[in-house]
């Protein structure tokens, strides 16, 4: 299993290949394990049971934000066509979905 690294540091890490050249003369930290998968503050399931599709709409909150805009996840993929957006937003659209079919 490969799992992701991420680099804590306090100062330039120049990367060259897999040699790491440490700019300044500073520490850093390398922390390994598996990332959290962000957890959604609202979810919609639409399913149409004549066909059996399913759509499901997750929201989630972005750091440092004033609560209004969320990153969205479509059936367990980040949404290309609209990563952030409101609740408005994406009930708009939910709803222009359902109409359209």
């Amino acid at each position: 299993m490969i799992r992701p690294r991420t680099t804590r540091a306090r100062g330039n890490l120049l990367v060259h290949g897999e040699l790491y050249h440490f700019a300044g003369g500073e520490e850093v930290e390398f922390v390994e394990g598996n990332m959290s998968r962000p957890k959604a503050r609202y979810s919609v399931a639409v399913k149409d049971h004549a066909t059996g599709e399913r759509l499901k709409v997750e929201l989630i909150g972005l750091p440092f934000s004033d609560g209004r805009r969320f990153r969205v996840r479509v059936n367990g993929q980040w949404a290309r066509k609209l990563p952030v957006a409101s609740k408005t937003i994406v009930a708009r659209q939910l709803r222009g979905r359902l109409v359209k079919h």
